[in-house]
């Protein structure tokens, strides 16, 4: 639930995705919601089938790299970077890129 209201929530991700972004395709919020369970899902696979205990730090990680391509992955370079800017915004664990 802290990761959800620090990067969708509280900051109202879907909304500022609706105004200030554009998609290549439609897409609804649940189709996101979806797509983030999956990938943050098998990303954390190999942890459960170890039963390896996952820290929060990295589960931010996984957390912030399964929405950022959930939401992302429909976004041009553009928009990638803006959604890049968000998540550095909201202080993510993310590296710097290039566009």
């Amino acid at each position: 639930m802290e990761l959800t209201d620090k990067y969708i929530t509280k900051p109202d991700l879907f909304k500022q995705i609706e105004k200030g972004y554009r998609n290549v395709m439609d897409c609804l919020p649940v189709i996101n919601a979806t797509m983030l369970l999956n990938l943050l899902t098998a990303i954390l696979q190999d942890h459960v089938e170890a039963q390896e205990v996952v820290d929060k730090p990295l589960f931010e990680k996984y957390f912030v790299y399964s929405l950022a391509w959930a939401i992302g992955g429909l976004f041009e370079s553009e928009d990638r970077e803006k959604l890049h800017q968000y998540f550095i915004s909201r202080n993510a664990p993310l590296p710097n890129i290039s566009a």
